[in-house]
């Protein structure tokens, strides 16, 4: 009998390691951290449990444009800020940051529309151990919002705008840039470093964020340091994108429409022609200049510099906007055409518009 308790003994100790292991444990001490308010804030899901629950089936949808439904069990980050005299409502930004590193910020639009949800539940159950201790959804935005690992709230004040006041061409800058292989999943691409983009733009600034805005919305700031470190795929699909393999695929960049480097814009005509209304004056089809230049954000003048990438450069006064077209030539050049402007003024290479002050 009892080496009968003894030849079993090894199948119990198996079945409860694979029952520890199977089992998520979260616990109320663990905990994240709330910054921005002065002080370092220390939040346990002891407390978040403490806090009015709610609990929402949600659609979560990635970049692939595939679909999971879950239901996420939490508090709303608006009950957790208020417990400290803060709204959420009164917030410009946040960053929200995960222990492997994945961080996003999330503006002001979004804070002021939508619920943010810290959960510790999903369907009923604690969230899997590497993704604790919090899981946050924000439902009606997209996934790479909805960051597991949640170790971190930084409350952010972005009030770093500052008015552009030059509008450059990606097309024709990174012709003056060295351009590398840079494999994409099963593709081999072409991208441009960003530092010596940068460089050779001769751009600088002393904001500590840089705006990269996207074909389909997505405002999105980054860190300057972790942005220079990256690269500008500039062809294959969704060029041209900003990436670096050095940063989880969430904070990659898809579809650059442009970014904001200081007081510079950097634009792609590829991506405003697909983003803006075209235009047709005879044979040549583009963007409106006014319409990509509200787009930019480019500062009001009453006179505006069109400068070629060789140096030639026309200056044209603000009421000949409208009657302007940018486009790429058969050549792929990009270039301008004025319909009341002599033939002078159709700039090739086209590669910087500043406003003259």
């Amino acid at each position: 009998m009892k080496m009968l308790r003894l030849r079993f003994l090894p199948v119990v100790l198996l079945v409860l390691m694979i029952t520890a292991v199977s089992t998520t444990v979260l616990a109320d001490s663990d905990s994240m951290i709330i910054s921005g308010f002065g002080e370092e804030i220390k939040i346990t899901v002891a407390e978040v449990k403490e806090l009015p629950v709610i609990e929402k089936t949600v659609v979560s949808v990635n970049s692939a444009g595939n679909k999971k439904e879950f239901t996420i069990t939490g508090a709303l980050l608006a009950d957790l800020l208020k417990q400290y005299g803060k709204s959420q409502q009164n917030l410009k930004a946040i960053r929200l940051i995960a222990g492997d590193g994945y961080e996003i910020d999330v503006d002001q639009s979004i804070l002021q529309q939508r619920d943010i949800i810290i959960g510790y539940l999903i369907d009923g159950k604690p969230i899997k151990e590497k993704y604790q201790p919090f899981r946050v959804v924000i439902p009606e935005e997209r996934a790479m919002y909805w960051l597991k690992n949640l170790i971190k709230i930084e409350v952010l004040d972005l009030a770093e705008t500052v008015e552009i006041d030059k509008v450059y061409f990606l097309e024709t800058a990174i012709s003056e840039v060295e351009q590398l292989d840079y494999t994409y999943y099963d593709s081999v691409d072409q991208a441009v470093k960003v530092a010596e983009l940068i460089e050779k733009l001769g751009i600088s600034t002393d904001l500590r964020t840089v705006r990269m805005l996207a074909s389909d919305g997505l405002d999105k700031d980054e860190e300057r340091d972790i942005f220079a470190g990256g690269y500008l795929k500039i062809s294959g699909d969704y060029a041209p994108m900003f990436l670096s393999p050095d940063l989880p695929k969430g904070m990659f960049v898809k579809d650059l429409l442009l970014f904001n480097y200081g007081q510079n814009a950097i634009c792609s005509l590829n991506n405003m022609l697909k983003t803006l209304n075209q235009v047709t004056v005879g044979d040549i089809t583009g963007v409106n200049i006014a319409d990509l230049l509200s787009q930019t954000g480019l500062t009001t003048a009453e006179q505006y510099r069109f400068k070629a990438i060789d140096g030639y450069a026309v200056e044209v006064a603000a009421t000949e906007l409208d009657n302007g077209i940018i486009y790429f030539d058969q050549k792929g050049r990009v270039r301008t055409f004025f319909a009341n402007l002599p033939k002078n003024y159709s700039v090739k290479y086209l590669y910087l518009i500043e406003a003259v002050q």
